[in-house]
């Protein structure tokens, strides 16, 4: 059962053991009395004298079974509001607990089967819900995922507890499992928990996954530890694109690859392929010393990189602000950062990388498909042969202008803003681009072959007349 995971004192696991072990001998009498009736049907024929017995025994047996399972449930219920400061004999505050919490337990309602050792599968698709907009109806305690801050964590928590050790488990949730920088104790608690995990990604553009869900997902597949030595053993998908006519194909799609062994960041890198995982290798050798921000400041300079946070299908990063006005006031645009830097040569050199296909295999690797966070851009990793190359630096001042050639101004109304801004065109600069990861290629050791999944990554879609900004 689950008594030390429900941190129950000695006397009070004594009590609802014993009352549990009453549910159960009920229950067992409850579908015995249940048998006997279809037992009776097939000997007497219905309205038999022995079904009418059989019928009554049935009844009783039904009552028995209710009246135990509420004594058992107001125990549970009574030390659970204890646990969360309520006072029982406090008959106002402990119905008004019940009415905002529902306690439900699953050690009374499916007592045979924790007693067995838990459920042999779970599936779900648990609600997407951030805990601080419900914290004040309803609170958690004592879970090991209370820091990732969203009530989808708390029931695959709560899965792993009630799953027994050979269970399986399937599960729809946001992408956020495998890129959400708070995710960490999830990705912690489920890498402990399964012996192999299979996780399958999906994102929201072109097309969805459902129709009405705005949300990319990942669908987790998990297989509980049999053996607490058992290696761990994962498998992640690439993050799916697709266009609404190849739905049809869609699975066919599906391929995927061992994870990434000591990863560099706490994620899950979502791998394309074998080449992909080769590439996320060299990339972190140990010749490849250096993080990106090795060479920033913690304060601003002439030198800089601005870069948009909100992102898809291409890295936005200029040396520059660029232009945005909202409501006639000019001033710095909403989701962008700042890199500072020492020199205006660090500055091109970061720029072109920060562009490059190459960040985009790192960043769609590693990210939720929309976020460039911080911590990605400054763990990107980078030698000072790479700042140094005057080839690269000379490819990002041409990145500039076309950049700036390009670029289209337009407008954003809303009820309450009338925004105007830079709108950056990065496909068409596409073959700058493929000239700066050529030059990238030679620094990080990568074949013919892994430039040209670097070069090509995503190209459909990226490349698309209706993606040409998103």
């Amino acid at each position: 059962a689950l008594e030390g995971e429900l941190n129950f004192d000695t006397d009070l696991i004594d009590k609802i053991d014993e009352e549990a072990e009453l549910v159960n001998k009920a229950f067992k009498y409850f579908k015995s009395a249940q048998i006997n009736i279809e037992t009776s049907v097939l000997l007497s024929g219905k309205n038999g004298s022995r079904e009418e017995e059989a019928y009554k025994n049935f009844i009783l047996a039904k009552k028995d079974l209710e009246k135990r399972l509420k004594k058992l449930t107001n125990e549970l219920n009574i030390y659970l509001a204890k646990i969360y400061g309520k006072t029982p004999r406090n008959k106002n505050e402990y119905e008004h607990w019940l009415i905002t919490h529902q306690p439900f337990h699953w050690f009374a309602e499916f007592y045979e089967i924790i007693n067995s050792g838990g459920f042999d599968v779970i599936i779900g698709n648990p609600p997407y819900i951030e805990y601080s907009k419900i914290q004040k109806q309803y609170k958690v305690l004592e879970y090991e995922t209370l820091g990732c801050g969203n009530i989808y964590t708390f029931i695959i928590e709560r899965s792993l507890k009630i799953a027994n050790r050979l269970s399986g488990i399937g599960i729809i949730i946001p992408l956020s499992f495998c890129a959400g920088e708070r995710m960490i104790p999830i990705r912690n608690l489920t890498t402990n928990s399964f012996s192999q995990l299979h996780i399958v990604n999906f994102e929201i553009f072109p097309s969805k996954l459902f129709d009405g869900a705005f949300q990319r997902l990942s669908i987790v597949l998990g297989r509980k530890l049999v053996l607490e030595k058992t290696n761990f053993r994962k498998y992640i998908s690439k993050l799916h694109r697709w266009y609404s006519v190849e739905r049809d194909v869609l699975l066919d799609k599906i391929q995927f690859t061992n994870s990434i062994n000591n990863e560099i960041l706490p994620l899950f890198f979502k791998t394309h392929n074998e080449i992909h995982s080769a590439i996320y290798y060299k990339n972190t050798n140990s010749s490849i010393n250096k993080r990106v921000n090795a060479y920033t400041l913690p304060y601003k300079t002439e030198s800089f990189i601005y870069y948009q946070e909100a992102t898809n299908y291409w890295m936005k990063a200029i040396c520059r602000i660029p232009f945005y006005k909202k409501n006639n006031n000019v001033t710095v645009p909403a989701h962008g950062r700042c890199l500072f830097l020492g020199n205006s040569k660090i500055n091109s050199a970061i720029m072109a990388l920060l562009n490059s296909s190459l960040f985009y295999t790192w960043y769609i690797g590693y990210s939720d498909g929309f976020h460039l966070s911080d911590n990605l851009v400054r763990n990107f990793p980078i030698s000072d042969a790479i700042i140094s190359n005057t080839e690269l630096v000379k490819l990002s001042k041409d990145l500039e202008k076309n950049i700036k050639k390009n670029s289209v101004m337009t407008t954003r109304n809303t009820k309450t803003d009338n925004i105007e801004i830079e709108s950056l065109k990065m496909v068409s600069s596409k073959n700058i681009l493929n000239e700066i990861d050529i030059i990238l290629a030679k620094h990080y050791g990568f074949t013919e072959e892994e430039l040209d999944f670097i070069i090509n990554y995503d190209i459909k879609y990226r490349m698309g007349k209706e993606l040409e900004e998103e």
